[in-house]
């Protein structure tokens, strides 16, 4: 006859059962939706391009056309970004996925197991009670040489109880730390697709009507963005670098470059992190994997990448030894500053900071 399951066992079933609602199949359903949301994007950006490309041939110039045309640029910036992000999020909803289907995995697997160990359990005090209590009746007959139980059959019993509850508790336990890795997992997937698909169109500006283009548009010539980073930033309105703090890993970011830079005996000091974090609120949204893959800089085979959405000539002539990832974000921001402060002589200079303080459309530097 098997023996009842410990009374805690009711516990670790309820918390086994939380498991199966993950579903991480419906994770990777989403993941395919933001997939083919990026390439639909893909596909309306061509369109966009394309629809302007007789127009640029010829058919409008003058300052109101290229401040139109810059506009359509802006766009089409910002799709390549936004496209950028939706396949970050696919990405980072896949590993979600596997993440959680590996945690599914580990709870039955540790439910089992606790299963099995309580089983043996049973099985083996029912075993050693029946041979105590066949012991203790060959004592109460009387018959020659018989010997005592070590201990009595409730005993046994008893303790075996006891180390079937503690295996519950332990398998409990296991489950609740299994259930806290899915939450943190599925709390900064949250975290990745709130950052990255908010705000990327909102940002871009009304065209620049009556401005030449290189008011309006993002700068394509020379070794980044006419000499600059290689950005392809959207416009945004008046007042100056935000007041605000970037939020978390930037400032971090942020915060390790300056002092790379300053060990460097670059001129830079925590005073500037607005003005860095204003560039990059433009240039990327924030995203370090953000690739440019519409402007001009593109289409002569050099799109602008990461935070600061430097060209890889820029970033090669202006990176720190030891810093030569353009997408990691710190080298990123490390040869975008100095190519800031080569090209313009401070960070407060770079042209499109100084048009926001006059209440102007940020540009790409």
């Amino acid at each position: 006859m098997t023996a009842p399951m410990p009374p805690e066992w009711g516990a670790v079933e309820e918390k086994a059962a939380r498991f199966e609602a993950l579903e991480p199949e419906r994770v990777e359903e989403t993941a395919k939706s933001f997939r083919q949301a990026a390439e639909r994007l893909d596909g309306h950006t061509s369109g966009l391009h394309a629809a302007v490309t007789g127009l640029r041939e010829g058919a409008w110039s003058g300052q109101t056309a290229e401040g139109f045309y810059g506009y359509v640029d802006e766009l089409a910036g910002a799709g390549g970004r936004l496209r950028g992000s939706l396949g970050s999020v696919a990405d980072d909803l896949s590993a979600l996925r596997e993440r959680l289907g590996g945690i599914r995995t580990s709870a039955g697997e540790r439910v089992e197991a606790a299963r099995r160990e309580i089983r043996q359990i049973d099985s083996e005090a029912a075993a050693a009670a029946a041979k105590a209590e066949a012991r203790q009746d060959a004592v109460n007959r009387q018959v020659v040489g018989a010997v005592p139980p070590e201990k009595p059959p409730t005993t046994i019993l008893a303790e075996a109880a006891e180390r079937a509850a503690t295996v519950a508790r332990a398998a409990g336990e296991d489950l609740d730390r299994l259930a806290t890795e899915a939450d943190t997992a599925i709390g900064r997937t949250r975290e990745v697709m709130s950052r990255h698909t908010g705000g990327t169109f909102s940002a871009v500006g009304k065209p620049a009507v009556g401005t030449s283009r290189k008011g309006a548009a993002p700068s394509t010539s020379g070794g980044a963005g006419s000499g600059g980073g290689g950005a392809s930033a959207p416009a945004t309105t008046s007042g100056g670098p935000p007041a605000t703090m970037p939020p978390g890993d930037v400032h971090q970011w942020i915060l390790e470059a300056i002092k790379e830079l300053q060990a460097a005996g670059v001129p830079v000091s925590e005073a500037d992190i607005a003005n860095i974090w204003a560039i990059i609120q433009h240039e990327s949204s924030g995203n370090p994997n953000a690739i440019n893959l519409w402007d001009s800089n593109a289409a002569a085979g050099h799109p602008s990448k990461g935070l600061m959405q430097c060209i890889d000539p820029t970033f090669e002539a202006h990176k720190l030894p030891g810093h030569d990832d353009i997408y990691n974000p710190v080298d990123n921001i490390i040869a975008g500053v100095r190519y800031a402060l080569d090209r313009y002589g401070s960070i407060g200079e770079v042209p499109g900071l100084q048009a926001m303080a006059a209440s102007g459309a940020y540009r790409g530097y």
